[in-house]
């Protein structure tokens, strides 16, 4: 799955669409691998504990 980082929204997003899911030991012993659609985007929004409290 491919997600991005939305810093205005501290928010990782992902599109909707189709997306193979690969399970693995690693990125070089791929074992099995699924299908999977997202009906529409999916946001998560992230914990800000670990924001900086002043400019950097």
């Amino acid at each position: 799955m491919d997600a991005s980082y939305n810093e205005a929204t501290q928010s990782w997003e992902t599109a909707a669409g189709k997306y193979i899911i690969a399970f693995g030991a690693n990125v070089e012993d791929i074992r099995a691998t699924a299908p999977y659609s997202l009906s529409k985007q999916h946001t998560v929004k992230c914990h800000d504990v670990m924001k900086p409290n002043m400019p950097l």
